[in-house]
């Protein structure tokens, strides 16, 4: 009886397949630990961006909703500016309210070139603070204040649109929203029952 070639392990052929199947996946496996860095970047960079326009936008709304009185005053059009005054009523410790002058400014120049920082200042205790950021402003103005509705105590609303760059790219986290003045404060508030606070 002749003998018979035992045909144990691979051909040549089958291993070069296996190779080539092995390199594509360690180049994919390698692709991909080589981008997790630059897009955890890009989701930080959004993250911080996104912070920084909510925290100024949310502080303007607090404050127009304390208002009883908004400068520039707006045309019939509306009035953009980068710089805004309100008068706003604050209840003090002892449970007397007192009224203040915020300013917000937006014209200082930001941390990268061609934005804007904005700064809130109590005008009336010279308390001051800056929202780090880097804000791109829209066209005309980061405060847009329309004109007040119908009756005699409405209030004009005011509407903020900040847009930051996110780190790293060239996109821009965009936010607009808008915040009408509390109708109960259309006169300056001398006593806590004059208007139902939170």
């Amino acid at each position: 009886m002749p003998l018979v070639a035992r045909q144990d392990g691979f051909t040549l052929v089958e291993t070069m397949v296996s190779m080539v199947v092995g390199l594509a996946v360690l180049f994919a496996v390698l692709l991909l630990v080589d981008l997790a860095p630059g897009q955890a970047a890009a989701v930080d960079g959004r993250v911080t961006a996104v912070g920084d326009v909510d925290l100024v936008v949310d502080r303007v709304q607090d404050d127009v909703r304390q208002t009883y009185a908004v400068l520039p005053w707006p045309g019939a059009g509306g009035t953009a500016s980068n710089q805004l005054q309100l008068k706003v009523v604050t209840r003090n410790a002892d449970g007397s309210m007192s009224p203040h002058t915020i300013v917000w400014d937006c014209t200082k120049p930001g941390a990268r070139p061609g934005t804007k920082a904005c700064t809130r200042q109590d005008v009336t205790t010279s308390a001051k603070a800056t929202h780090l950021g880097s804000f791109r402003m829209p066209a005309g103005g980061a405060f847009l204040v329309l004109p007040p509705g119908a009756g005699a105590a409405a209030l004009p609303s005011v509407r903020v649109r900040l847009a930051e760059p996110v780190t790293g790219r060239t996109a821009t986290v965009d936010l607009a929203s808008g915040a009408t003045p509390r109708t109960c404060q259309a006169a300056q508030l001398t006593a806590a029952k004059e208007c139902p606070w939170p």
